[in-house]
């Protein structure tokens, strides 16, 4: 009997030590931190060198300058799927409990949460809002109605209607770009229609370079001059994937990266670099990070394995690499330095 116990424990002992022995990120001192499913860790919004993300831990940081994470509220509540507002000026997270009800789910019981002193407070909702989504300090009603928020006495919280689109139905925001749709179902792209704010107006996206655009894939923004860069799957009924340049005085495309129209949605950032921009964007589930030159058009690909087995949540600039955020691998460190690669 002894025998066999303790060969037993020699065969835990290996698993143990063959699991995740490559994961490096915040979830590598915990196995089962967050599982496979890539929809398990969801991004709540980053500031400074931190970034915040709710997992079946609760709500979290991530130092991006020296690899530590922090849990910031464990609640049952706090790890539900619920909708999150990150407000980067007080220092709070606004979340919104799901709860189900016979009319699909509902998010009415609301709890803030101070970064700093890591306190839970349960705000109360005299509104009948019923919410969908959120951006930023926004929260986007079922209705497709944009609201933002307010706290008075640490303990109450009321809405004020921002913006809405009328006889127009909500799809998604990816960034600050909104997507409408002209019918109750966004499954013909030309039905699509996009918004962003500017300041607080709110208006159409509207290109000479496309009567209409499919759906949005992807957004970001380089952090020098406040343009973005939008990928999107179909433009004019073309089955491609193409990319738009938006600024406050012009939308146009830049050029089409595929003859085919990308299927998910997919994270992508700028490097400012010496010589040149580029946009760098790996598809979900792709092993190929591809560079796209800002000034030349050139489009190019290097191949890094590991990158197919991951779904990345976001980059983050530190110093001259990015971390790369992923719902099921941690944070990988990506240098640009010659050829891309993993660190």
């Amino acid at each position: 009997m002894k025998k066999y116990l303790t060969i037993l424990l020699l065969l835990a002992i290996a698993l143990l030590s063959s699991c995740n022995l490559d994961n490096q990120g915040i979830f590598a001192e915990v196995i089962d931190r967050v599982p496979s499913d890539n929809r398990k860790l969801s991004f709540i919004g980053d500031d400074s060198n931190k970034v915040y993300f709710k997992s079946v831990n609760g709500i979290e940081s991530y130092d991006l300058d020296n690899g530590t994470y922090k849990t910031l509220d464990s609640s049952e509540n706090a790890r539900k799927n619920n909708i999150f507002v990150f407000n980067k000026t007080d220092k709070v997270i606004i979340y919104f409990v799901d709860k189900a009800t016979s009319d699909g789910v509902a998010y009415d019981s609301c709890y803030k949460l101070d970064i700093d002193s890591q306190e839970t407070t349960k705000l109360t909702n005299n509104s009948n809002i019923i919410f969908a989504d959120s951006y930023n300090e926004y929260l986007i009603g079922k209705d497709g109605k944009i609201y933002s928020y307010s706290i008075a006495d640490d303990k109450t919280i009321s809405f004020t209607l921002k913006a809405e689109v009328s006889d127009k139905y909500y799809v998604k925001n990816i960034d600050n770009i909104f997507a409408f749709s002209t019918k109750s179902t966004d499954s013909t792209t030309k039905n699509l229609e996009y918004y962003k704010f500017k300041g607080d107006i709110f208006t159409p996206i509207t290109s000479e370079d496309a009567t209409y655009l499919g759906k949005l894939r992807s957004v970001t923004t380089d952090a020098v001059n406040g343009t973005q860069y939008l990928f999107f799957s179909e433009v004019n009924g073309q089955a491609e994937t193409s990319v738009f340049k938006l600024t406050d005085t012009e939308f146009k495309k830049l050029g089409k990266l595929s003859s085919s129209n990308v299927g998910r949605d997919f994270e992508s950032f700028v490097d400012s670099g010496v010589d040149s921009d580029n946009l760098y964007f790996a598809y979900d589930g792709s092993s190929i990070l591809n560079k796209y030159n800002l000034t030349s058009g050139e489009l190019t690909s290097t191949t890094i394995s590991k990158l197919g087995n991951v779904a990345i949540v976001g980059y983050f600039k530190v110093g001259t690499d990015y971390k790369i955020c992923t719902a099921n691998n941690g944070f990988l460190t990506l240098s640009l330095d010659g050829t891309p690669h993993l660190k």
